[in-house]
Order: C-alpha cells, then sequence, then structure tokens
C-alpha cells in the first residue's frame, strides 16, 4: 500500500493495469509501486463485488454482462498505458486508501480519453462531482462522456442501455 498523502505531482511508469480505473505505477526514483485510482471516471466493474452486484440489481442485467463490459474497458486502459512513462498528478487517497490522481501520457489526460473513446463513465457521487476532482475537469468529462454516448463510442456500441444505466 503507498504511503502518499500530498497532493502533487510525480513521475513513474506503468507496472499493472487492474482494471480501467485503477493501476499501479512505480514511482521514479523511489521504485516505490502506488496504487492509483484514476481521477475523475468509473469503469464497469471487471471483479466480483458489492458494488457489481448492487449495479446489476438496480441496471436488471447478469453480473456477467457488466463484467464484459468491465473486461473491454480494462484492455483498452492496458492497450493506451501499459508499461509507460507516465505522470500522476495526485488529488489525495479515496475511499479504500489508494491515491487519487490524474493520469497523463506525455500531455494526455487518461481519464479523458476513457471517457471520450466510450469506456468510462464519468464519476459521479450521490451529490454529483466527487470533492476532490477540480470543477472545471468535472466541465469537460461531462462533455465528453455526453459526446461519446450520443456518438455510440466504445461501450456506448456495444451495450447502451446499459451504459446509460451505469452512467448514471
Amino acid at each position: 500500500m503507498c504511503c502518499y498523502s500530498w497532493a502533487g505531482s510525480f513521475q513513474g511508469r506503468i507496472v499493472k493495469v487492474s482494471d480501467g480505473d485503477t493501476v499501479w505505477v512505480k514511482a521514479g526514483n523511489s521504485g516505490r509501486k502506488i496504487k492509483i485510482r484514476v481521477l475523475g471516471i468509473d469503469t464497469p466493474e471487471k471483479f466480483r463485488s458489492k458494488k457489481l452486484t448492487h449495479q446489476a440489481i438496480i441496471c436488471s442485467v447478469s453480473e456477467k454482462r457488466i463484467v464484459y463490459l468491465g473486461k473491454l474497458a480494462s484492455k483498452h486502459a492496458k492497450e493506451i498505458l501499459d508499461h509507460l512513462p507516465v505522470r500522476i498528478e495526485t488529488f489525495g487517497h479515496g475511499r479504500y486508501g489508494r491515491v487519487l490522481g490524474f493520469i497523463f501520457v506525455g500531455k494526455e489526460n487518461f481519464s479523458y480519453r476513457m471517457v471520450e473513446d466510450g469506456y468510462a463513465c464519468v464519476y459521479r457521487t450521490k451529490y454529483g462531482k466527487s470533492r476532490e476532482l477540480p470543477y472545471l475537469d468535472w466541465i469537460k468529462l461531462l462533455s465528453l462522456e455526453r459526446k461519446a454516448r450520443q456518438e455510440r463510442r466504445g461501450l456506448w456500441s456495444i451495450d447502451y442501455e446499459l451504459m446509460n444505466c451505469l452512467c448514471r
């Protein structure tokens, strides 16, 4: 588990893509492996969890159907990030102790890319925007999600109704 609790940035290399919104980064000089929860996005679940069961009930689908989309989102994330050098902008820790952060490959924001490509939803709390996410990033991500939905990109082209349920 990571011991960073600051907001800031650091350089590193992706060593593992756990799923579409969680990765492991080997930090620059220290060589420490840090688990990152990608800020601003939520991808369909790929592992059995209470969240998966809850989503299946709410969306009236099988867990298997959600897991299928989760695996596709993870595959897309891996295609973009796998073993690349990255810059992480951190925003503290999330509920499960993971570092919350934006990942940049060059100048490209990975959160933006996943939503724009149709492989992630904008992360929402029951109150709307998460407190860690800067407002302008929230607005940009919502715009990208709306466009991906309208153009049926990525997962939206595979299971529009389920994505519509998961992205609310």
